[in-house]
């Protein structure tokens, strides 16, 4: 998918050896974003959404061993391209990203 041309919002995500299976869980569609994926350790990726929402780039470098590394790949790689909307993610959110339905 062109990032530029399409209104989504884009998940930068960067993943070792994190399980990525989130992604395909069916409450998030592609119709919720696209997902650019800097895959760091050469795991392979399996995904029902590769090709439609989902863009991977292999990212093992030697000495990228740090998430910002692959965050500034993502902006050379689609310099003039953006989406509105990116976020910068690590694959996994837990013990990052707390949910509470409370009032």
């Amino acid at each position: 998918p062109n990032p530029a041309s399409d209104p989504k919002p884009t998940l930068v995500v960067v993943r070792c050896r994190s399980s990525i299976t989130w992604i395909d869980r069916p409450e998030f569609t592609c119709d919720d974003a696209n997902i650019v994926l800097y895959n760091k350790c050469g795991l392979p990726v399996n995904s029902s959404k590769l090709g439609k929402c989902l863009t991977v780039h292999e990212h093992n470098e030697p000495g990228m061993g740090t998430n910002h590394a692959s965050y500034l790949q993502y902006l050379v790689d689609y310099y003039g391209k953006f989406p509105q909307t990116v976020w910068f993610l690590k694959a996994t959110l837990r013990g990052y990203a707390h949910v509470d339905a409370r009032p």
